[in-house]
């Protein structure tokens, strides 16, 4: 991979290091990474360089009325772990190093 990939802010990251643990639902991410829309962490995450890391994934269901939906969730394939395991260890040295370049 040879573009930057980078977090900058708190919620994305726990938003990797949610993925890393389990795909999760969309309508979960939001209270697991303290965020009213985690769609639009995610796209963040995905113009920072993570658009082939993290994916989205649909599939068929009922909802509580009965009707059929297609809601998604978010995964990250293992592959990625060791990557996002180091850019995690690094996270606040690239978010200071980052400020400074600025």
């Amino acid at each position: 991979m040879n573009e930057r990939v980078y977090i900058k802010s708190p919620r994305q990251k726990r938003a990797i290091e949610a993925l890393l643990e389990k795909a999760t639902l969309v309508k979960d991410l939001g209270e697991i990474i303290g965020a009213l829309n985690p769609r639009e962490i995610i796209s963040q995450l995905r113009k920072q360089g993570f658009h082939n890391i993290i994916f989205t994934r649909r599939f068929a269901t009922i909802d509580r009325d009965g009707k059929r939906c297609r809601p998604g969730e978010y995964y990250i394939p293992k592959e990625f772990s060791p990557l996002l395991e180091e850019i995690l260890r690094n996270y606040p040295k690239l978010l200071t190093h980052d400020k400074r370049e600025a």
